[in-house]
């Protein structure tokens, strides 16, 4: 957790049921997807290199006077709906 209890990072085991080699599947096929996300993200140069270092980083969530833009939150949903995305949560 950060500063204001925020979880920065969560780290899960595989479920109690032996999946054998298919849950090794389940996060290749979400690791896959989230690199095909990432492709279509339209990053900016302060989503690259911003105060906490240089690495790819989008902020997400309610936005007051500046918008939000809808194509990101579109590509959350979409996320969501995949199996192996689903699995891992």
């Amino acid at each position: 957790m950060d500063a204001n209890e925020r979880v920065m990072v969560m780290m899960n085991s595989p479920p109690a049921t032996n999946l054998g080699d298919s849950w090794s599947k389940v996060h290749e096929d979400a690791a896959h997807a989230m690199l095909k996300a990432a492709e279509a993200c339209a990053w900016k140069d302060q989503d690259i290199h911003h105060r906490r270092g240089s690495y790819r980083a989008m902020s997400i969530g309610p936005s007051f006077g500046g918008g939000q833009e809808v194509w990101l939150h579109h590509l959350i949903k979409v996320l969501l709906t995949l199996d192996s995305i689903l699995k891992i949560s």
